[in-house]
């Protein structure tokens, strides 16, 4: 089923894969009733990865409606702006059409204030709605509470935390995107990331500490399989990253 999925959007993405004199022919095939069989298609495949054949990414969103992007010899298939409709736990792809070593940037930018991540968080526990998948596994007031020592900590309301998982290697490369220039002790040595890594490890069975990264901007490379993707998860944040 997988692979039939993963061939079916292969398949589809690689019709706007076309070169520099066509760059406009995925928007115009993304488009109309056309775009409709990629939507369903886009999200067959992310319900498949995000629930049905694994648990890690069960509580997990979409970061928008279907909105392919090029990047690289891919495409991100969420759009390159993260996280979407909700600050926790949502989800893109980027989708190679070649094999070759990939360079992805993650850029942090200003949205959303702590104060409104954490009535965003209250609110969706009190409506019994507050999914924290994987990385989360104590009370939400501690969150709270974590949440808050984190941004004191590291000298800002500006952050976002995220992670790429490789489904080709089954690694992760963790980032913590930061609005300062707080070390990398002082980032990793707060409770919330902490707990998260600790989490991460128990349930992907692989280690966030072995491609840590931070700052406003990250880079990081990847080798990338044409028609395996690469998992884009936002975990938590108060920062809008785009992906480039």
């Amino acid at each position: 089923m997988k692979k039939k999925l993963l061939l079916a959007l292969f398949m589809l993405f690689t019709m706007g894969s076309l070169q520099t004199a066509q760059a406009n022919v995925l928007e115009d095939l993304a488009s109309g009733p056309l775009k409709v069989l990629l939507n369903k298609e886009a999200l067959k495949f992310f319900k498949l990865v995000s629930g049905s054949d694994s648990e890690v990414f069960a509580n997990t969103e979409a970061m928008g409606s279907l909105n392919l992007s090029q990047d690289g010899r891919g495409f991100y298939v969420f759009g390159k702006y993260g996280p979407g409709a909700r600050y926790w736990n949502t989800m893109n792809f980027w989708f190679p059409y070649e094999t070759y070593s990939h360079k992805m940037y993650t850029s942090l930018s200003q949205s959303i204030s702590l104060e409104t991540l954490v009535n965003r968080l209250n609110s969706a526990n009190t409506a019994n709605n507050l999914h924290l998948a994987f990385w989360w596994d104590h009370q939400v007031g501690q969150l709270e509470q974590s949440i808050r020592d984190f941004a004191e900590a590291v000298g800002t309301e500006n952050f976002a935390i995220s992670m790429v998982y490789n489904l080709n290697t089954h690694g992760i490369s963790f980032y913590v995107n930061v609005d300062s220039d707080a070390s990398y002790s002082t980032i990793h040595n707060t409770t919330l990331i902490k707990v998260i890594k600790d989490n991460i490890r128990q349930v992907i069975a692989a280690d966030p500490d072995a491609y840590p990264k931070q700052g406003d901007e990250i880079s990081d490379s990847f080798h990338a399989h044409s028609g395996t993707p690469l998992v884009v998860l936002y975990i938590l944040g108060t920062g809008e990253l785009h992906f480039h």
